[in-house]
């Protein structure tokens, strides 16, 4: 599992990710958009303004680094996360889950972005 959005990690970091996972030769990896839950120290960080989420646009950048740069063989078994009913502060940026699939397989479309192609570094 990989959160990509999280709020102190940037492209690099994402990028690092990939890498990581890929010398590894990890078989399946699922792709995780943050969300906060009430009640946690995030909700608490959130609340206070402490944190800061990325924007869609900028979720959907880092998840196009993240494809370009994970090795073609591995499988990629999710795109975002789906937050718990109830109590969440912040998921998906008020979007359906399928909303953000969509955006994800638009951008990577848009892009002609596909796994693996700057996988060149093993």
């Amino acid at each position: 599992h990989m959160i990509l959005n999280l709020p102190w990690d940037d492209i690099e970091d994402v990028i690092e990710g990939a890498r990581f996972l890929s010398a590894f030769h990890v078989e399946y990896v699922k792709l995780h958009s943050l969300y906060v839950v009430e009640g946690t120290k995030l909700a608490e960080m959130y609340t206070a303004g402490e944190i800061h989420v990325c924007s869609l646009e900028e979720y959907l950048e880092r998840v196009g680094a993240f494809i370009r740069y994970l090795r073609p063989e591995t499988v990629i078994q999710r795109l975002a996360a789906k937050g718990p009913k109830g109590r969440v502060l912040f998921c998906n940026w008020g979007l359906d889950y399928r909303q953000v699939v969509q955006a994800v397989e638009k951008h990577l479309e848009t892009n002609g972005i596909y796994q693996g192609m700057d996988f060149n570094y093993l």
